[in-house]
């Protein structure tokens, strides 16, 4: 098992390493105000009416502000997966449920620049919820109500069934949430006991259910052939959550006053590594953008002066920003072996009372986007579109960071990004060969639940989940995904690892406090924690 290569940082050091240089700052803060990017100006992007795509002019019930409208994929270097909702008869179903508001979706692969539609299909979904998650190397999660299965349209182009379904996963719970890392090889599944939600005298209530949130985690393992989920851990959290965290390991934070909080990295083996403190005054949210590299929103004095800071598990803080307008929940697409991300915030007339709220549907006047360079925060690009989207997809990042897409004014519009510098390429290179420990073992989030169960998460010795469909049951065998252009055959099963928490052997150091996990807020304040 590889090494760390790198000592432990003591709590005296880290004050040391935290720097954010005047003049960087700076001129960060100016990147990050909501501008047109003179690059971007100069550029001629490729334009496809989504009209041309089958996309049909609204109508019927007024759309929700905020609510996904189309949704846009890079698939390969050439393509691009775009999704958008229809108007269609449809049949009842014997199997609907209460809570039931059925859309159909299109779902279009489209050959860039040219235009054409490569191949096409229609799914059938039952809520308003996400339905589509990019894993990475042209594959999909699909979701239909607590069904998940995995496409690859452009690997299966040559078929008859270019977006054939090949089951993944099943539970008789309700998914609540989904989560896939931004490598693309850890995904989370969020699950809520059905009896949360009844039918009475025909209007549909939820109801409170002491058990909580179920956390599933799963390692997705290969891009080829036997590709699939390796079934990870669980925990039960008191409501959906977002965990910041990798494959290999997650952060724990922790408030050291109330203008400082200590990120610290634990391997999912144990192993701590104490990385640089943030100065932040409110609870900051985390996000993992590669392996090694992660930022961190926080605020300055007020909810409203919001800022992010860019970190690496060397103990160093690499940049911080702020931000000079009021935005909603910010939401990402990562090209890690570039070393770049796109982030997208719905920007509001007023300021949320917490970071990462999602404000009412009707005080979003748009949606902003920027790819940023990870290891230095410079901005590469920056483009404003309508309709906003809280649930983020209408713009992505290809795979080698090159190009965006963008879905704005009915069109998918496609930048060109420029290329990566001599400095860019080094620290690429060093970041994705950086000696993390990679993880194998089970995940328990041990200082998460030993120090928080009162707090929300809690030990939980995984119950089975059950497949709905005719497949090994999850609990001893997760079937793998079949390769794209191969048959849908189940690798050998594997059955996962014994998940019952118990408290770590890592101990508190000096007189830091407890980690409030999951955004407990400041002392005096009135923050709760993050759904």
């Amino acid at each position: 098992m590889p090494m760390l290569l790198f000592s432990l940082l003591s709590t005296a050091t880290r004050s040391r390493l935290r720097f954010a240089p005047a003049a960087l700052v700076f001129l960060a803060a100016l990147a990050c105000a909501p501008r047109a990017s003179a690059w971007a100006a100069t550029e001629h992007p490729v334009v496809i009416a989504l009209a041309d795509l089958g996309m049909q002019a609204q109508g019927g019930r007024p759309a929700v502000p905020g609510s996904t409208v189309a949704t846009a994929h890079f698939v390969g270097d050439h393509h691009v997966l775009v999704t958008f909702a229809v108007r269609r008869l449809m049949k009842r179903l014997p199997d609907t449920r209460p809570e039931d508001d059925d859309r159909m979706i299109d779902a279009v692969l489209v050959d860039v620049p040219s235009g054409k539609v490569a191949a096409r299909t229609t799914w059938r979904v039952h809520d308003a919820g996400q339905y589509l998650w990019d894993l990475g190397h042209g594959r999909f999660l699909l979701r239909v109500r607590d069904r998940l299965a995995v496409i690859a349209p452009l690997a299966n182009l040559s078929t008859e069934e270019p977006f054939q379904e090949h089951h993944l996963l099943g539970y008789e719970r309700r998914v609540v949430g989904i989560l896939v890392s931004a490598e693309g090889d850890l995904l989370t599944v969020e699950t809520r006991d059905p009896n949360a939600i009844k039918e009475e005298d025909g209007a549909v209530v939820h109801k409170k259910v002491e058990e909580g949130v179920e956390i599933n985690f799963y390692r997705l393992v290969g891009t080829g052939e036997g590709e699939g989920a390796q079934h990870a851990g669980v925990v039960r959290s008191k409501m959906p959550v977002e965990v910041p965290m990798t494959k290999d390991g997650y952060l724990d934070i922790s408030q050291e006053s109330r203008t400082r909080w200590l990120f610290d990295y634990y391997s999912h083996e144990g192993k701590k590594i104490e990385l640089s403190p943030f100065d932040t005054s409110c609870f900051p949210r985390a996000t993992f953008v590669s392996r090694s590299e992660f930022v961190a929103f926080g605020c300055h004095g007020s909810p409203d002066k919001i800022e992010i800071g860019g970190f690496d598990m060397t103990g160093q803080q690499m940049w911080q920003q702020n931000f000079y307008d009021y935005f909603a929940r910010a939401t990402f697409s990562f090209a890690p072996e570039s070393g770049r991300f796109a982030i997208g915030r719905g920007i509001t007339t007023s300021p949320p009372s917490l970071i990462g709220q999602d404000p009412g549907g009707d005080s979003m006047t748009g949606q902003d986007i920027q790819v940023m360079q990870t290891h230095s925060g410079k901005q590469l690009f920056h483009i404003a579109t309508t309709p906003a989207q809280k649930s983020g997809q209408n713009f992505a990042l290809s795979a080698d960071g090159m190009e965006l897409a963008v879905i704005r004014g009915g069109a998918l519009e496609i930048y060109k990004m420029p290329g990566l510098s001599g400095k860019d390429k080094q620290e690429v290179k060093a970041a994705r060969e950086f000696a993390l420990e990679t993880g194998n073992g089970p995940i328990r989030l041990q200082t998460r639940t030993q120090k928080t169960e009162s707090a929300g998460l809690a030990p939980v010795t995984p119950p089975a989940p059950k497949s709905t469909a005719p497949v090994t049951a999850v609990a001893s065998a997760v079937p793998a995904v079949a390769a794209a252009t191969s048959a849908n055959v189940p690798a050998a099963p594997q059955r996962p690892a014994e998940n019952v928490i118990v408290n770590g052997d890592v101990p508190d150091d000096g007189p830091r406090k407890k980690p409030t996990l999951y955004g407990e807020g400041d002392a005096g304040t009135n923050e709760t924690a993050p759904k």
